[in-house]
């Protein structure tokens, strides 16, 4: 059994795949029915069950449409004879407080360095970058 809040998320996206219709409830016996139908619908393995491929399938086109949230571009600082950015981006909330965070260290005469903040998406992964980095979101920066 989903939870109500887990039930109106996937009415969400299943009414912006057309899979089900605005006046439509998606309920504990029907949920399975439908997402059987989106999985046909997308070439899916079609088993009723929302695995990773599931998910991702209903999320991405619906994230890609949907309402950005604001990236800020922070400053940081370089330390003399060192290397990194003399920026980075980072989403709004988390851009508030690096800049709280970089005020208090600067007032008592340190340095906030960064080799980096927001990732693309389409940036590749490795020994030293994880795909599930909270940096593709704006929400990490790295020292």
């Amino acid at each position: 059994m989903a939870t109500q809040q887990a039930m109106t998320y996937f009415s969400e996206l299943l009414i912006f795949h057309k899979i089900l219709n605005a006046q439509e409830v998606l309920t504990d016996d029907s949920f399975e029915d439908h997402i059987e139908q989106f999985q046909a619908k997308e070439g899916l393995l079609v088993d009723g069950i929302v695995g990773p491929e599931t998910l991702w399938h209903l999320q991405e086109l619906y994230a890609r449409q949907s309402t950005k949230l604001p990236f800020v571009k922070c400053v940081a600082d370089i330390e003399p004879g060192g290397e990194g950015f003399d920026s980075l981006e980072l989403r709004q909330g988390a851009a508030e407080k690096f800049n709280l965070l970089r005020k208090e260290i600067s007032d008592l005469g340190g340095l906030v360095t960064t080799a980096g903040g927001k990732r693309a998406l389409t940036a590749g992964v490795g020994a030293n970058r994880s795909a599930k980095s909270m940096h593709y979101t704006g929400l990490a920066f790295d020292l």
